[in-house]
């Protein structure tokens, strides 16, 4: 299980660079940077989302 735990911290960290590089520019508040993150997560989904409808659309298709 201590692997599983250093994996997901890794994931974090990884995941926190990119905020961590905006946030300054956004916002030195929290909220700032949390509106950040908020809007990168919606973007990230909405992407995912449409990456998946193509997926099924393309195979409903076959």
């Amino acid at each position: 299980m201590p692997n599983q735990a250093s994996r997901k911290q890794i994931i974090d960290s990884r995941l926190w660079k990119p905020f961590q590089l905006f946030a300054p520019i956004i916002d030195k508040r929290r909220n700032g940077v949390f509106a950040a993150a908020l809007v990168a997560t919606n973007k990230l989904g909405l992407f995912w989302w449409s990456l998946l409808q193509n997926a099924i659309s393309v195979r409903g298709s076959l």
